[in-house]
C-alpha cells in the first residue's frame, strides 16, 4: 500500500504529465505552491503533522457561516439579508396575483400565501435561519425586493455548499439582474468562502425555471 507521501507525490506527477513539456505554465501554477497538497507533501517529508483540507476548513466554519449572509452588491441587483417586516408586502405582491405568478411556488416546499401577513411568517423563519441562509433579491435601482435565494447545506469540512430556495418575481425573471444574482452567489462561494464545489438542484420538470437559469 502506498504511503500518504507517495500518494501525494503521485498526484503531483499526474498533474504535470497532463501539460506538454513546451507548454507555458498556467496562471494558476504559482497558486499551486500555496495549495493544501503542497504543504501536505512538505509536511510529510519533514515528518510534521499534516493539516489537510477537512481539518483546515473546519476551523473557519463559524466565520464562513456568519459572512455568507453579508450583502452582495452588483450592478443590477443587491442581495441582502431578509427583513420580514419590510419585505413581506413587496415579496407577496411579486409572487401572487394579480401582479405576480403563483406558479413560482410549484416546486418549493411552502407557499403560496393568503396575504402579506401570512407570508411574513415564512420570512421571519428565513430571517432567523442559519442553514439555509437567505437573501432578499433587490432589483436596482428601484430598491424593491423581487425574489429570494439562499445558501444551504454548508459543509466547509468537505468543501461543499448548495444554493437553493430560489425564486424570482415576474419583474426579475429573464433579466440581467437575475443572472447577476446567481453569479454573485457563486462567486462568493468559490472566491470569498473557499468552497470547492457548489450544487444547485432543479426539478427537471420545471422548464420555465431552467429557462430562467
Amino acid at each position: 500500500m502506498l504511503s500518504r507521501l507517495e500518494l501525494a507525490e503521485a498526484h503531483v506527477v499526474r498533474r504535470k504529465a497532463r501539460r506538454p513539456r513546451n507548454a507555458a505554465a498556467s496562471p494558476s501554477s504559482a497558486s499551486r505552491r500555496t495549495s493544501w497538497l503542497y504543504f501536505a507533501t512538505r509536511s510529510l517529508r519533514a515528518g510534521a503533522p499534516v493539516l489537510i483540507w477537512p481539518q483546515f476548513v473546519a476551523t473557519a466554519r463559524s466565520a464562513i457561516v456568519v459572512s455568507s449572509v453579508s450583502p452582495l452588491r452588483g450592478s443590477h441587483v443587491l442581495l441582502r439579508p431578509v427583513d420580514a417586516g419590510e419585505d413581506a408586502e413587496a415579496l407577496h405582491a411579486v409572487s401572487h396575483r394579480p401582479a405576480g405568478d403563483p406558479a413560482i411556488w410549484t416546486y418549493l416546499p411552502y407557499g403560496p400565501y393568503e396575504d402579506p401577513a401570512h407570508m411574513r411568517e415564512l420570512l421571519e423563519w428565513a430571517e432567523s435561519s442559519d442553514d439555509p441562509r437567505f437573501y432578499a433579491l433587490v432589483k436596482l435601482p428601484d430598491e424593491l425586493p423581487t425574489g429570494l435565494a439562499s445558501y444551504l447545506r454548508m459543509e466547509p469540512e468537505f468543501g461543499v455548499i448548495e444554493i437553493g430556495h430560489i425564486w424570482f418575481g415576474v419583474s426579475l425573471q429573464r433579466t440581467t439582474a437575475a443572472t447577476e444574482a446567481i453569479y454573485l452567489l457563486v462567486r462568493r462561494a468559490f472566491d470569498d468562502l473557499g468552497y470547492r464545489r457548489l450544487e444547485w438542484k432543479c426539478n427537471v420538470g420545471e422548464l420555465i425555471g431552467e429557462a430562467r437559469g
